[in-house]
């Protein structure tokens, strides 16, 4: 019995790590806050290397065309990241009790509301900071 605990405790954790890893991914990249404090993060290198102007627009280009990348990719592997959520979760339940199983669905429903918003198309898709 210790052991199917250990091991289901040990896969919500992966879960839940998942889950909040990818969402932060997601979050950092898209967040207003980020973009600002990049910014500064380049004013800073951009002064202490005495970048001209051209350069400087050079180096945004690389920065936005990065951080498109980023985003792009970070969309691109989603479905994935949420099947293995899935999957992990499908293990997770089958390890439970009925009674488990019912708290264990309200609490990651309950969580899954705090991350997730519904789209129009009926998917979810990761909360963005305001």
């Amino acid at each position: 019995m210790f052991i199917k605990r250990l091991y289901f405790f040990s896969l919500l954790l992966l879960c839940f790590l998942f889950g909040a890893v990818s969402a932060t991914v997601y979050e950092t990249l898209t967040s207003k806050e980020t973009r600002r404090s990049r910014r500064i993060r380049t004013s800073d290198v951009v002064k202490q290397i005495d970048m001209s102007e051209e350069q400087r627009k050079l180096l945004n280009s690389v920065l936005e065309e990065s951080r498109q990348r980023m985003v792009e990719l970070n969309r691109s592997i989603r479905p994935e990241l949420s099947k293995i959520r899935q999957e992990s979760r499908d293990k997770m339940r089958q390890i439970l009790t009925d009674e488990q199983r019912l708290q264990f669905d309200q609490l990651i429903a309950q969580r899954d509301s705090l991350r997730y918003t519904p789209t129009d198309s009926g998917q979810t898709q990761p909360k963005t900071k305001k």
